[in-house]
């Protein structure tokens, strides 16, 4: 379901949880099993870049809205014994330009109450630009992000501190009510040093890892054994 679209509540043209509540028993009616909300979040206008992992996206409503959508789909019926299951797209590695995050990180090293946010992206210096390499704002500082778009810089997940703050993200959401997750753009999870190719190796690493502590912070999944 793109939120923005699929159902108007308050005739202002974009979509919203209201909409999608009113739907719930017409999804019923077709046999859905689960619905796949994007996007959730603040997102920019692409849907690929987070800027904030923790705030709904703009207009389509409050959380307390999203609790009664939660409410209501999980609400078994003869049917469907389990409900409707709410999935979200979760951009796990793509922020926006707009995120503060991105120029916390860039100006850390003159602002030492963000040296936080330092390695947040991948910065280089001395490196020419690319597809996937800018500067930012005309500096001799250059960060990665995804082909041709330098407006979604890409996080830098081997830093402890990223993975750290996405998986309270991911936590914050499971504690809303949802079922699951969509990673989107995960070939930027780890990449070459050019930044042209994903290395897939490492990105399975990531991935296995996430999934054990996914399970974990659900109660219960056997991946740990599995992997």
């Amino acid at each position: 379901i793109w939120t923005l679209s699929f159902s108007d509540s308050n005739s202002d043209k974009i979509g919203d949880l209201i909409g999608i509540i009113q739907k719930l028993d017409y999804l019923r009616r077709l046999g859905v099993g689960a619905i796949f909300l994007r996007p959730i979040m603040r997102v920019e206008k692409s849907g690929l870049g987070v800027i904030e992992y923790n705030k709904l996206a703009s207009k389509i409503g409050n959380f307390e809205q999203f609790n009664e959508l939660i409410i209501k789909a999980h609400k078994k019926e003869i049917q469907l014994s389990t409900g409707i299951r709410v999935l979200i797209d979760f951009p796990l590695v793509l922020t926006s330009i707009s995120n503060p995050w991105f120029d916390k990180s860039a100006l850390a090293s003159v602002h030492p109450e963000d040296a936080h946010f330092a390695d947040f992206f991948i910065w280089r210096r001395g490196i020419p630009n690319s597809e996937f390499i800018s500067e930012y704002c005309g500096s001799t500082l250059k960060y990665f992000h995804v082909k041709g778009r330098p407006d979604l810089p890409v996080l830098h997940w081997t830093n402890k501190n990223v993975s750290d703050t996405i998986k309270a993200a991911l936590k914050f959401w499971i504690n809303k009510g949802v079922d699951g997750f969509h990673f989107s753009s995960i070939e930027y999870l780890y990449r070459s040093e050019d930044g042209k190719n994903p290395n897939w190796e490492k990105i399975a690493k990531i991935l296995r890892s996430l999934r054990i502590f996914l399970d974990d912070e659900r109660g219960g999944g056997n991946a740990r054994e599995k992997m």
